[in-house]
């Protein structure tokens, strides 16, 4: 009798253990708050793209002629993503392009917010050179280069 109940036990523990299933629940993604595509060109411009997301998430994937390739990713300080959100606000708020039609300038693609979409080809514009510099920069500033 003793053994049965062992053999009882047993098996219902391994049906136990084979009817539970371990799904991922979906989550929601985090919504975009800004993406930025460098270009290439006939020479050695760099090629990457950099995005950020609502949960202070950079990622990053370098592409050619970066000193860092490859897809990395890291989290932004609470300040410089509350600096880059005002930038974006008070900057970044309209449909722009520039300078689409010459061949040999890297393009670069800004996607603000899934909202605005800016397009320009080598240098970019005076309107908002100083802001997209920093922009840059805040994400950046903490890069893991793993």
């Amino acid at each position: 009798m003793q053994k049965l109940k062992q053999i009882l036990l047993i098996t219902i523990l391994l049906i136990s253990c084979k009817s539970i299933h371990n799904e991922l629940v979906p989550t929601k993604p985090a919504a975009l708050i800004f993406e930025m595509h460098k270009g290439g060109c006939y020479g050695t411009c760099p090629i990457y793209s950099l995005s950020l997301y609502e949960n202070r998430l950079v990622k990053y994937n370098g592409k050619r002629f970066t000193e860092n390739q490859g897809v990395h990713q890291w989290q932004l300080s609470k300040k410089d993503f509350e600096v880059i959100n005002s930038i974006l606000s008070e900057k970044f708020h309209s449909n722009y392009t520039h300078n689409l039609e010459v061949q040999d300038l890297p393009q670069t693609s800004l996607n603000i917010k899934n909202t605005y979409q800016i397009k320009f080809k080598g240098g970019c514009p005076k309107a908002f050179k100083s802001e997209l510099k920093q922009i840059e920069s805040l994400l950046m500033k903490n890069a893991g280069w793993k």
